[in-house]
């Protein structure tokens, strides 16, 4: 008799999956966020633990959630004996939010970021007090159709429309191509880096 097959790999991280490296720029998301002690925070995909660290260093009380087993042990080691950080290997579409305020300091996968808008920003219980900007970041990313593009419109438009902000770290020569032609790139927030978007966040009369 054949053998049993073997064990199905773990899923992969959603498509436009990115991780923070920059100390500097997770200290100034930090900032941003208005996170400090007492604060209740998630940090939804959070890979191997940037933007964790860092609000760990605010004081605030830190939920990091991430789907890959791998990198959820990374964490687990990580932030090993740190009492204001929890590790959740879930997924962070589908994981409980917490029921008292909180805030969210992310950088999502693209892929997910309609479904995390919508469910973060259409919730009326959820006590979110703050996820006043999202960056996606397409650093890496070579390829993008139809889909993706809608995704981000939509996760933008929900954006606006709740009083946040929303902006994307432009991509490699095709998907940035994919936006001037389709007429996108006129509407959508777009920078170079994240730290670009931190500045069009903060200036004056910013949209």
């Amino acid at each position: 008799m054949p053998g049993r097959p073997p064990p199905a790999a773990p899923a992969p991280n959603p498509p436009g999956a990115h991780f923070l490296h920059d100390r500097a720029l997770t200290a100034r998301l930090v900032r941003a966020s208005g996170a400090c002690d007492g604060s209740l925070v998630l940090d939804l995909g959070a890979g191997r633990g940037a933007i964790t660290g860092a609000l760990a260093r605010s004081g605030a009380r830190v939920i990091a959630v991430e789907r890959d087993a791998r990198l959820a042990a990374v964490l687990r080691r990580r932030f090993e004996g740190q009492q204001r950080v929890g590790v959740a290997e879930a997924d962070l579409i589908t994981v409980p939010l917490p029921r008292r305020e909180f805030l969210v300091v992310a950088s999502p996968p693209f892929s997910v970021t309609t479904a995390l808008c919508r469910r973060l920003l259409g919730d009326p219980a959820l006590h979110l007090a703050g996820a006043e900007l999202i960056i996606v970041d397409l650093r890496g990313l070579e390829f993008m159709d139809s889909t993706g593009l809608h995704r981000l419109v939509a996760a933008q438009q929900r954006m606006l429309q709740a009083g946040r902000r929303f902006g994307l770290v432009r991509g490699g020569e095709q998907v940035q191509r994919l936006f001037d032609l389709t007429g996108l790139a006129e509407l959508l927030t777009m920078a170079d880096t994240p730290d670009e978007l931190l500045e069009v966040d903060q200036a004056p009369g910013a949209p």
